[in-house]
């Protein structure tokens, strides 16, 4: 008997074991394609810069983006060029290009993606250009995720707001314009920064962290929308001229001719009043 349970144990323990090898091996390769990366917002204030409050400020913030639709998070560095290496190959900037581009949020974003992508690549310690499929996956997550304010006193522009990937696709034409005046690209005080950090957090918020990300209107459909609305507005005050009793014809919509109404009411009267002794007339 002893003999029978241990063969009928063989055969169950047997393919329990198959499954779970086949379980196993599916999860292994499902992982790296549908893998969750989890980013911390950085905070790194080499210069000093901001309170404490102001930097959990930052992380309040950085909380209030990761509940929308599509996640995204405002990094804050400051540093100096003088005192590492965050300057070299990628870091450049390009600042002659950028002025003769003319300088605009646009511009910047393009001479500014690869300072962008390399601190991403930092401090995350990823690659966005090798042949470890996850570490670059890990990083082309964190390129659509991460906005940063980058303060150097050292750069020409020393308050640098960088959009993350998607973030540059809601840049469109007149968010870019308005987002250019909107920022102060040399001071780098603390109420600068914060100002700075406040424009781009309410840019991502709107534009950014929402289900589908759009460019925006352009100046040609902005310049339609302003036209289409002079023209309506024009229909709409000549419409309420024209039913305006008290205006300077005295006429209403429904009059052709004011003027033509007081003609008859004239010509009725004198009619009236020259056939009074007529009977015929009157009925």
């Amino acid at each position: 008997m002893a003999m029978i349970v241990q063969h009928t144990n063989s055969k169950l323990i047997c393919p329990i074991l198959l499954v779970i090898s086949v379980i196993f091996g599916m999860l292994m390769l499902i992982k790296p394609a549908f893998a969750d990366y989890d980013i911390t917002p950085v905070i790194d204030d080499q210069l000093g810069i901001l309170s404490e409050s102001q930097k959990q400020a930052i992380t309040d913030a950085n909380e209030q983006l990761a509940s929308k639709p599509n996640k995204q998070q405002i990094w804050f560095i400051s540093t100096d060029m003088k005192n590492n290496d965050l300057h070299n190959g990628d870091y450049y900037m390009d600042w002659d290009s950028l002025k003769e581009q003319g300088f605009n949020f646009a511009n910047l974003q393009t001479e500014g993606a690869g300072l962008h992508d390399a601190l991403v690549s930092k401090y995350t310690h990823t690659l966005y250009s090798s042949d470890d499929y996850e570490s670059v996956q890990k990083n082309n997550d964190a390129t659509n995720k991460v906005n940063i304010i980058f303060v150097d006193p050292n750069y020409k522009y020393s308050v640098l707001p960088l959009l993350s990937s998607i973030g540059e696709i809601a840049d469109g034409t007149l968010h870019s314009f308005f987002l250019t005046h909107q920022f102060n690209y040399t001071d780098t005080s603390a109420d600068n920064v914060m100002s700075s950090f406040n424009h781009l957090y309410h840019f991502t918020n709107k534009y950014v962290a929402i289900k589908d990300v759009e460019p925006g209107l352009d100046f040609s459909q902005m310049t339609a929308i302003v036209i289409l609305a002079i023209i309506l507005l024009g229909i709409f005050l000549w419409l309420r001229h024209r039913h305006n009793y008290h205006g300077p014809k005295h006429t209403s919509f429904w009059d052709s001719d004011g003027d033509s109404r007081y003609d008859n009411g004239f010509i009725d009267g004198w009619n009236y009043g020259d056939n009074d002794d007529n009977d015929t007339f009157k009925y």
